[in-house]
């Protein structure tokens, strides 16, 4: 398929907004033209911030620690933040926020860690991104040098769990635990999503199947449901869960993993817990067979050459496939996928991945793949860096914030739209216009996406020792 001219396809306007001192670190759309983000400073200060669809900053407050994610209670947010000293966790804490001033309450701790146990969180949001749980995992990885730097593919202990805990938070930061008994003590944890009524879906898996318990409000087991699926004792184990905007009961897992076999392939589960059926796509080998086999795709990003600019070869570790995000509409179950690696140079800088992206429409009742959208790039980093892509749906097509290295210290902001009936993919070169190419760097998934624009920021480290950021956005129309 041939990329078209977009001054002619795209309608768009253009505006880089001021420079702003801080770093986005994550950010979640509130209302049509306003989100709401946490953000970092420097080393030791964070705050929260109101920016609109201009990318102008309206409100902002201070927080007290590290955050670790937040939900919406309302109008107003709770904040969870982590207590770190010698780069060990101590503890989390909580804070409230208000919507319309932004004053941030003291922080309340919630949970204090014992033990050298590494404690992992998961904040669980319902679809519209109302706070409904905070789940705290105690681990079988020590907290110790080994896990400085960073946990093995090979370790599994990061997957196992010696304790779950479950806990409400309301306006007043007032917790609650919600005990439950879940077969994810036993087995490899893998993810936990709740629905509008506040009802809480956990997935874990054991050596030959893969579940997903139901669970209501008061932890009272409601439903488990069972698939076939095989792990090796190396299971390379990453994954996505997602509750079904259009229907509650159904649960979507999708999964990259090592099989018994000890080769790496991806699957995709549909939980339908109204019908009580498991769909599933099978095992899908991520090698250059797949490569070869992929169904429309643009001739210009084909996977089959394996080869990015003649240079980087995108998809050389296609094994190391990971599932990002999964969206939705009527009709398809949309899985987008990343190339992630990271590596451990000799003097021991860590150095982070983000290669070639697959993206998979698949038909929503039958999980039949409709089209594979293949997009070449490389980003590499050696602060950790979130995924190299954003994706979003709006009528029909796909948006994809894409970042990629052009050279050392420099990067390249790419938006593809793609039309889902034809295949068709158009791209945009998206840079803040003052420094192209000069070391502003998009992290994609921080990309804000309203119903009539979106707005692209750009990170600059202007002082790496003292860790001072400049952000700047860009706003397009689609």
């Amino acid at each position: 398929m041939k990329n078209l001219t977009l001054s002619t396809l795209f309608t768009f306007a253009f505006l880089a907004s001021y420079a702003q001192e801080f770093r986005i670190l994550e950010q979640q759309p509130i209302n049509e033209n306003s989100s709401f983000a946490t953000l970092r400073y420097n080393r030791k200060d964070f705050g929260v911030a109101i920016i609109n669809d201009k990318g102008v900053t309206k409100k902002e407050g201070a927080l007290l620690s590290e955050p670790a994610g937040f939900g919406r209670i309302g109008n107003d947010f709770v904040v969870l933040t982590e207590t770190v000293k010698n780069m060990k966790t101590l503890g989390y804490n909580v804070s409230f926020v208000n919507g319309k001033s932004l004053a941030v309450s003291e922080e309340k701790t919630i949970f204090t860690k014992t033990g050298k146990n590494k404690i992992t969180r998961n904040i669980v949001n319902d679809p519209s991104g109302n706070l409904a749980y905070i789940l705290f995992r105690e681990t079988n990885v020590s907290e110790g040098f080994k896990f400085m730097l960073g946990s093995s593919a090979f370790d599994t202990k990061f997957l196992e769990s010696s304790s779950i805990s479950l806990m409400t938070v309301n306006s007043k930061l007032d917790s609650k635990t919600v005990n439950i008994s879940t077969v994810a003590l036993n087995s490899y944890f893998i993810d936990a999503c709740s629905d509008v009524n506040k009802n809480i879906f956990i997935c874990s898996s054991s050596s030959d199947a893969i579940t997903v318990e139901k669970f209501d409000s008061n932890g009272k087991l409601i439903s488990k449901m069972s698939s076939s699926f095989t792990l090796s004792k190396n299971p390379y184990l990453s994954f996505v869960m997602k509750n079904d905007l259009s229907n509650a009961n159904c649960i979507t897992v999708a999964t990259s993993s090592a099989n018994s076999d000890n080769k790496r392939v991806s699957n995709l589960f549909r939980f339908d817990f109204g019908t009580g059926k498991v769909l599933k796509t099978g095992e899908v080998f991520l090698d250059k067979e797949y490569c070869k086999s992929l169904k429309n795709t643009n001739k210009d990003m084909n996977c089959n050459s394996l080869s990015f600019g003649g240079k980087v070869n995108d998809f050389a570790s296609i094994g190391s496939m990971e599932p990002n995000q999964i969206l939705e509409d009527s009709n398809l179950i949309i899985v987008v996928k990343e190339i992630k690696t990271h590596n451990v140079d000799k003097d021991g800088t860590n150095y982070y991945y983000r290669n070639g992206s697959i993206i998979t429409a698949y038909n929503k009742k039958t999980l039949e793949v409709v089209r594979d959208i293949v997009v070449g790039k490389s980003l590499a980093s050696f602060m950790e860096i979130k995924d190299g892509l954003s994706v979003h749906l709006k009528n029909n097509r796909l948006w994809l914030a894409v970042c990629k290295n052009t050279g050392l210290g420099k990067f390249k902001t790419i938006v593809y739209k793609v039309d889902l009936a034809s295949g068709e993919m158009l791209e945009e070169k998206v840079d803040k216009d003052d420094d192209i190419g000069g070391g502003w760097a998009t992290f994609p998934t921080n990309v804000a996406w309203y119903p009539n624009n979106y707005v692209v920021p750009f990170m600059f480290a202007k002082a790496f020792i003292k860790l001072q950021f400049e952000t700047a956005f860009v706003v397009k129309k689609y």
